[in-house]
Parts: structure tokens; sequence; C-alpha cells
């Protein structure tokens, strides 16, 4: 799609959208070769891929709206993040991280980078919302953007999954989170 495109906004779009997902595949890779050699490195090498996709992501999301050429309420979508932010994660830590708290370090690191995940999809959700929104005056209309949203909601839940067993201490791999991804 990339490749077929005029330069452009959209262009650009497809191109982050292209690199994010280079980058899940990369992690997810390098996550599936430790678990085949039955380690699980948390937070690991695999990481760094799946830190870098967000930035790369929201770019792609920033690109797809201004293709859409619309005016978008940049202030009523922050506060609404905001909202949507605050409200899962008070969820998801009074619910699953308080409980299972312990003093090491790691296990701090651990729980903050699965809190941090949750947050990055959250936001994600919300772009890509705005992007379903924003495609409905598009040529194209809504079924790329509804695909798109469909399929990043899929990973937060397995997200959600994975942050739930991971943090539980009772993760293994190949359960239903990654049937999700």
């Amino acid at each position: 799609t990339t490749r077929r495109l005029e330069p452009g906004v959209l262009r650009k779009a497809w191109f982050y959208l292209t690199f994010a997902q280079g980058l899940l595949l990369a992690g997810g890779s390098i996550g599936a070769y430790y678990w085949l050699h039955d380690k699980d490195p948390f937070p690991g090498i695999a990481d760094i891929f799946f830190f870098v996709f967000y930035p790369v992501i929201f770019l792609a999301v920033y690109y797809l709206i201004r293709a859409a050429a619309v005016r978008v309420p940049w202030m009523q979508i922050a506060l609404d993040a905001t909202i949507f932010v605050v409200g899962f994660g008070t969820f998801f830590w009074f619910l699953v991280i308080r409980p299972t708290a312990t003093s090491d370090e790691l296990d701090v690191l651990k729980h903050a980078l699965s809190l941090t995940y949750l947050v990055m999809n959250c936001l994600l959700l919300l772009g890509f919302g705005v992007v379903l929104i924003a495609g409905n005056g598009n040529p194209g209309g809504r079924r790329v953007p509804l695909l798109l949203l469909t399929g990043w909601a899929t990973m937060f839940l397995g997200d959600t999954l994975w942050a739930l067993e991971k943090v539980n201490g009772q993760y293994l791999p190949g359960g239903l989170q990654d049937i999700l991804y």
C-alpha cells in the first residue's frame, strides 16, 4: 500500500503503520524464540521493540487523521483520553497490581511496564476511534479504519489478559492472549 500511494500525508501514515507492524513482528519473533527455549525474560529485548512500537504507531494515527482532512477537537480528545486512561489505569491498579504487589525491584519494573502497555493501548484505541470517525467522509469509507480499530482492540484485549497473568505470575505461552495476538 505504501509504495502504490502518491507522495503525501496518506503515504506517510501507511509507512509508519508498516514500520510499526515490523516492530511488532520483530518483538514477537524475539519473544517466541525465547519461549521456545523455555525462557521468559520480562522485561527483555523484545520489550524494546514493543515499546518503540507506540511512538511509531501514534505517528501513523496522526497522519491518518491529517489525511482525513477534518477539523479535530484536540482539547476534547485530550480530555477523553485522560478520562479513559485514568479510569482503566485505576481499575487495573486496584484489581490487579496492588493485590499482587511485592517489594522486589524487578516486580515493580514488571508492574510499571505492564501498566504502561495498557495505558498506551488505551490511547491507541482512542486514536483509532478518531481515525474511524474522521474517515466517515473519505472516498474509501470506514472499512479500513474499522478493521484497524478492530485489530487494535483485539490486541488491547490480548495485552490485558497477558498483563493479568504476567503480574499474577501465572503466564504460560500459548494461552488465549497469544491467540488474540
